[in-house]
């Protein structure tokens, strides 16, 4: 036998092994799932990949259990981290729409015939992002906190080196200088003296009843009458005037100023 007729028989003989290999893997898919047991019940293991966050135990989830006994998925916490649901993959790409155990899709287990045998454990992943902060109106963001500064007039307080201090004023006092002075106001010729003289503003003289009043009389020199103080004045300086703040406040000129600080909004 020469080599090329032995090349073609070597030739032959592996394309009829492709073939029969071909046929057997065809005849395998046409009957694959066919002729098996009906799977019934059955559940799973859902895993918690929490990527970092706080660690979530696993939960068993039954297929053929009423829908009341399906759970909620739970949620993850993680330092300085919002939660942003859960994936079915590593690289974050599937979300989970679900919000209960109820609607995750179980993956079905199948043997080598390709039948049913049970369902694949799943493990979902946390997805986290960076919180978003705000403050309200009137406040400024501040990293974490939202700041307000405060301001308020500051209260005025007057005094005087010198004088006594009335109205703003440094003002130097003495007693006022009054003399009691009577002065008539009409005549009553018809009153007796005996009527006259029973008010003691009125005087009976020549025989007619005076009617008058007493008013005083002040003397205070180059000074000025306070009818308040019933004293002489005489203004010496303007009061010397200073600002304070109530304790958890700063001065600031004439205002107080205090800053605010509260926790931001996160979400």
């Amino acid at each position: 036998m020469n080599n090329k007729k032995m090349y073609i028989m070597i030739g032959s003989i592996i394309v009829g092994i492709l073939l029969l290999i071909g046929f057997v893997h065809y005849f395998i898919y046409l009957n694959r799932g066919k002729n098996c047991e009906p799977f019934v019940g059955g559940g799973y293991t859902l895993k918690f990949n929490t990527e970092g966050g706080n660690k979530l135990e696993n939960m068993s989830v039954c297929i053929a259990c009423s829908p009341d006994s399906y759970s909620e998925l739970p949620t993850s916490t993680k330092l300085d981290k919002a939660f942003d649901g859960w994936y079915y993959d590593k690289d974050l790409k599937k979300a989970v729409k679900a919000e209960t155990t109820l609607k995750i899709k179980p993956v079905k287990k199948l043997d080598k015939r390709g039948c049913h045998i049970g369902y694949e454990d799943i493990t979902l992943y946390a997805k986290w992002r960076d919180y978003e902060y705000s403050c309200e109106e009137g406040y400024s963001l501040n990293g974490k906190n939202c700041v307000r500064n405060e301001v308020v007039a500051a209260t005025p307080v007057y005094s005087c080196t010198e004088g006594t201090l009335s109205n703003k004023k440094c003002i130097e006092l003495k007693e006022a200088g009054i003399e009691r002075v009577w002065t008539l106001v009409s005549e009553d010729p018809e009153k007796s003296e005996e009527e006259c003289l029973a008010v003691e503003t009125n005087k009976f003289l020549d025989g007619i009843c005076r009617i008058g009043v007493f008013e005083d009389n002040v003397e205070c020199g180059d000074y000025t009458f306070d009818p308040t103080l019933k004293k002489c004045y005489k203004t010496l300086s303007e009061a010397k005037v200073t600002y304070k703040c109530s304790e958890d406040y700063k001065l600031n000129g004439t205002n107080c100023t205090k800053q605010i600080i509260i926790e931001a909004n996160k979400k």
